[in-house]
């Protein structure tokens, strides 16, 4: 079930970023001190977005950086998944899906919901 992250689960979320950081690497290096800067400003200023994590039977088994924003192409507010990562053990199971249906149901009962699925190149962490 994916839930809010809370402090608690910072440094299994900071793991679990390094992971798919090594599995699909960006343009840049990104370290555990920005990781663990984003999640606190996420907390700080959830306007902005949340980090969420997957749990299943009690451990951290996934996460997600869930980021809000206007669109003027779109029209109003929208978010994006960031990064979503799922521990290989946890994989092809439907996470993945069911983080995208409960972030479509949460925005269908506060704003008109927008779908818009960009491309992913590779998405060997999901």
């Amino acid at each position: 079930m994916w839930r809010l992250a809370k402090p608690e689960d910072d440094e299994a979320v900071v793991e679990m970023c390094m992971r798919l950081y090594d599995e699909d690497p960006g343009h840049s290096v990104v370290h555990p001190e920005k990781i663990r800067a984003t999640l606190n400003a996420l907390r700080r200023e959830p306007c902005r977005g949340r980090a969420v994590v997957l749990e299943i039977e009690n451990q951290p088994s996934g996460y997600a950086l869930v980021i809000a924003f206007w669109s003027n192409e779109l029209g109003g507010h929208i978010c994006e998944v960031d990064e979503l990562f799922v521990v290989p053990g946890r994989r092809s199971q439907g996470h993945g899906k069911s983080l995208f249906e409960a972030t479509v149901a949460h925005s269908d009962r506060r704003h008109r919901a927008r779908r818009h699925t960009g491309q992913c190149p590779r998405p060997k962490a999901l």
